[in-house]
């Protein structure tokens, strides 16, 4: 039982206090102990499987125990351990964290402003950095890109925590990450996370708990691109042409199907430089689409395990080896390697491909959930880009 090394350290767990919960619910052929791990061996009744499983979860949750449902060797089996202490971080380092990124992202801004609305491509590279940090700058780089920014990654990673809250799952708050805008191409943050305190009970939850946010993240990015395309076509500004021989500062980024389909609602001057707004809009279905991916805890890992179950592992094989090929490869004749993916592929394989089940993993999803399913192949179609950016 491998699947349990994590709770070795607890003391052996008591079978004959569990027995009576455990046959309230479930009738028990047989009973024994592995470790610190109660094993039942039950007959379900899979009419009433989710319903008592839900009962059981709740009266051993009570009791710091957890139980799982697994089917092994064509036996029905029911397991209980201990509950792990889990110790959250105070709320202060949230709060922490939350403004030192809106400081991060307002700073980013505030560049992205001089540069591609104030026009200013003529500030020497010591003064940049005091050009950024003048209070109008700092205003219009919020208003233009922080806010929307933050909105779309914090919309993303609530909606995670509202449906995990939802179906009594412990969440913690998100905790945003702050970068200094000291990168050629800087965002303000690496976007953020919230912990998962508790195990996902079913695979109805896992799914739910896994879309909410690129479903949230998808439709705010939709209208903050619309909105940013406007503001856009009101004040286009053009870069300079670059002298034939000096290097150009700037970079191409390459649009995902759902932004060229929106540039077409709302043309812009060629040429231009892209506004602030529409960059974070753009940032939020790059956000949306990595998510998205099938492999290990990206959200797109949760989905794919609720529906494949055991088999999402092949998913997450297939798309962290993907990722490391386009990283150091590419696609001969067609583009060149993106560091990008070399740098997810590898955070994919420190953070583990495969994906823990739920406790009930035998109920299936019901057809809603799969359609929701398909909607998030939909969704990761249309805003996917092999190359987000170039330059």
């Amino acid at each position: 039982m491998k699947e349990f090394d994590y709770f070795r350290p607890f003391e052996p767990v008591n079978l004959d206090s569990m027995r009576p919960e455990v046959e309230r619910y479930f009738q028990v052929y047989d009973a024994r102990t592995d470790g610190n791990v109660a094993v039942f061996f039950i007959y379900m009744d899979e009419s009433g499987l989710e319903e008592n499983f839900d009962k059981l979860r709740k009266a051993f949750y009570a009791k710091n125990l957890i139980p799982m449902l697994r089917t092994e060797g064509g036996e029905q089996l029911l397991l209980v351990l201990p509950k792990p202490k889990v110790r959250g971080k105070p709320a202060w380092v949230n709060v922490a964290l939350l403004i030192a990124t809106v400081i991060t992202t307002t700073l980013a801004g505030s560049l992205y402003w001089i540069s591609n609305v104030a026009g200013n491509f003529d500030i020497a590279a010591g003064q940049v950095y005091l050009q950024m940090i003048m209070p109008s700058n700092l205003g219009w780089g919020f208003l233009s890109f922080a806010f929307p920014l933050m909105l779309i990654i914090g919309l993303h990673e609530f909606s995670h925590y509202y449906i995990a809250k939802r179906h009594g799952i412990a969440a913690s708050l998100p905790f945003f990450i702050p970068v200094p805008p000291v990168f050629a191409i800087n965002l303000g943050t690496f976007g953020a996370v919230i912990g998962m305190r508790d195990p996902m009970p079913d695979r109805k939850s896992l799914l739910d708990v896994g879309i909410a946010g690129p479903l949230m993240s998808f439709f705010v990015s939709i209208p903050v691109i619309i909105v940013g395309l406007l503001l856009w076509r009101a004040n286009p500004v053009f870069a300079p042409v670059v002298p034939e021989g000096e290097l150009s500062h700037t970079f191409t980024i390459m649009s995902p199907l759902l932004f060229m389909l929106l540039q077409l609602l709302v043309k812009v001057p060629d040429g231009s430089l892209m506004h602030p707004t529409v960059f974070a809009g753009w940032v939020g279905l790059l956000v949306t689409a990595i998510n998205l991916l099938p492999a290990g805890q990206l959200d797109g890992g949760h989905i794919a395990r609720a529906l494949l179950g055991d088999r999402q592992r092949y998913a997450s094989f297939f798309v962290v080896a993907a990722m490391l090929f386009l990283g150091l490869i590419g696609i001969p004749g067609l583009m060149q390697p993106y560091s990008g993916w070399l740098i997810m592929g590898l955070i994919v394989l420190l953070l583990g491909m495969r994906h823990p089940p739920p406790l009930n993993d035998i109920t299936p999803l019901d057809s809603r959930r799969k359609w929701l399913g398909v909607l998030a192949v939909a969704i990761f179609i249309v805003s996917f880009v092999p190359i987000p950016m170039s330059g």
